[in-house]
């Protein structure tokens, strides 16, 4: 699939990409296998889900951006993979 300059969001759902742009959803069905990558630092993403889930899986992983400003790729804050595998069995997910 060809993403278009506009693109603010790579999802893969089953294997299907899906390029997500301004204003736009997607749906991730519940037991599904997914991923997301940004395509620009200044993408946004809202997540929403029934009960816990990857909202405080995302928060749980990742670390607190506290400049202001917009950061730049290489300042970017890191997430702990280490922490993602411990949080498998308490939401029921799997890292592929």
């Amino acid at each position: 699939m060809l993403l278009s300059e506009h693109t603010v969001l790579k999802v893969v759902i089953d294997g299907n990409e899906v390029a997500t742009t301004v204003g736009e959803a997607t749906f991730v069905p519940a037991g599904t296998k997914w991923s997301f990558e940004s395509e620009s630092v200044y993408s946004r993403a809202y997540i929403f889900a029934n009960g816990g889930g990857i909202g405080e899986i995302l928060t749980s992983v990742g670390s607190k951006y506290e400049s202001v400003a917009v950061p730049q790729p290489s300042e970017e804050g890191k997430w702990d993979e280490s922490k993602l595998s411990g949080l498998e069995s308490v939401f029921e997910f799997t890292v592929a």
